[in-house]
Order: structure tokens, then sequence, then C-alpha cells
């Protein structure tokens, strides 16, 4: 833990003027908060992934699927949701607004894969009342920030009406026009999970006509949201697919992707099926 670096930060919003003990004090009580939470997430993941069964292998796989530069500890999704919830909400670490935002904002290199994810779960399962929309939007582009895997920015995504508003829906579109990958590969998946309906369909399709990020992770967003669009929109999007709206590349994927879905009758799938071998 750098000492002087925590300092640094806590002095840009401790409340100024008074008297400067004052200001010590809360600041010493600060990093041993902050010190507290750190170990105490970098303690609970490394007894998870100890109990994980076949961890090497397991390890492995997410490295080729992940391509994350950081170290895999090797837990499962399911674990990982279930420590979020318990460090959030836990009366041992009370993880605050101020808390949650500095360890983002300080993610060393040497944090694992899993020490960043879990601080992007327990944006959503913190149940503080200063936890309220603004924040938890404020603390997601922190949070984007530094990601560096599609699955970081796809498992904090979770279709919940709570995300379903306004200021949602104008965060997502915010996203799809930034120059990171990560980033715009949120804002389409955000748009995927929560406002595919008749309210927002038409504006949906409209918006991601715009998208000109070229990405992999990106491209393979949009084709994962036109596959899911199909489902309840088909005829409206196999119009779309077949328009210059939609490169080559993502709507050949679109299409393979229906097509390794149950979620079609065999009438579609032969519509499909014809439309990519077009």
């Amino acid at each position: 833990m750098r000492m002087r670096q925590l300092l640094d930060w806590n002095a840009g919003w401790i409340v100024a003027g008074g008297d400067t003990s004052h200001a010590i004090i809360r600041t010493t009580m600060m990093v041993d908060r902050i010190a507290m939470i750190v170990f105490g997430i970098l303690e609970q993941l490394d007894d998870a992934a100890r109990e994980t069964t076949d961890r090497e292998k397991f390890v492995q796989f997410s490295r080729r699927i992940l391509q994350t530069k950081r170290q895999i500890l090797g837990i499962r999704m399911p674990e990982l949701r279930k420590l979020a919830r318990q460090i959030a909400q836990s009366r041992r670490f009370c993880v605050g607004v101020r808390d949650l935002e500095w360890l983002m904002r300080n993610m060393h290199a040497d944090r694992p894969y899993e020490y960043v994810l879990l601080c992007g779960l327990m944006i959503d399962c913190a149940v503080y009342t200063e936890f309220d929309e603004a924040t938890r939007i404020s603390l997601t582009k922190t949070y984007l920030q530094v990601v560096d895997s599609w699955a970081q920015v796809d498992s904090i995504i979770v279709k919940d009406k709570r995300h379903a508003t306004k200021a949602w829906w104008d965060f997502s579109l915010e996203c799809l026009s930034d120059e990171r990958e990560m980033v715009v590969r949120y804002g389409v998946v955000s748009l995927m999970t929560n406002f595919l309906d008749d309210e927002h369909i038409k504006s949906v399709i409209e918006r991601v006509r715009r998208v000109s990020h070229e990405g992999y992770y990106v491209k393979m967003a949009l084709a994962w949201l036109y596959a899911t669009m199909a489902v309840d929109y088909f005829d409206l999007t196999m119009t779309e697919l077949a328009s210059d709206n939609v490169s080559d590349w993502v709507r050949r994927k679109a299409y393979q992707k229906c097509l390794e879905s149950r979620r079609f009758s065999p009438e579609q799938r032969a519509v499909i099926a014809e439309r990519k071998n077009s």
C-alpha cells in the first residue's frame, strides 16, 4: 500500500479549513479503512481461488477467452458475485462511495483480473443510500476506465428495471461514441440487455447505426445485439440486417449467432440460413 499516494488522494476530498490536526486524523482513518478493504478483498479472493476445483485448468481456459493482461486467479463468476455481495454489504468493510472510487482510481497493475471485476460488481451490490442512480453511473464510468477484458464489461450488466431508466439510457448512448473499445461495447450490451422493448427498439436501431468503432469486441457486441433483437422483432431485424446500415462482418456474425440459438422456429431458421448463404 503506497501511503503517500493514499494521503495525496485523500487531500483532494477531505473538508478544507478548520483544525489541520482534524484533517490528519481523518486522513489516517481513511488510510486504515482503505488498507483494510484492499487486503480484505485480496484475502477473500485468495481463499476463494484455493477452493476452486480444477483451478489450473480453469485458469488456462480463462486466459484464452478473457484476453486480459492481468493475473487470473481462477475464481468462477457465481463465487465472485457472492463475494461482491458479501463485501459490499458487510458491516466489517462498510464500503462507501469514496472507498469504491478510490479502489478503482488506484488500480495497480499487480491487481488480479478478479479484483478489478469484483470492484465493478460491487457497484450494483452496495446497499447504502449514498449509492443512488447518479452515483452508480459515475462509478461505472470510473470502472470502465480500468477494464481490459470484454468479460469485465459484460459481467456488470444485468437485466434490471433499475437500469432501464432514462439516466441509464443516456449513459449507454454516451458510451457508443467513446473512442475506447470496451466502453463502446458496454453501451451496446447495455442497450441490448435493458432497452430492446417497444418503446426503445426503433431508437436502438437508429443509434447503433452510428457506431463506427472497428474493434473486434464492439463488432461482436453488435452482432449479439442483432441476434437478440431478432427473437422478439424478427422481421424488423431481418430488414435491418439486409440493409447497408450493417457491415458485412457484423451481418454474417449476427446470422451465425441466430443459427446457434434455439430461440427461433424452424421457419425462421430457414430464412436466416438462406440469407446467411446468399
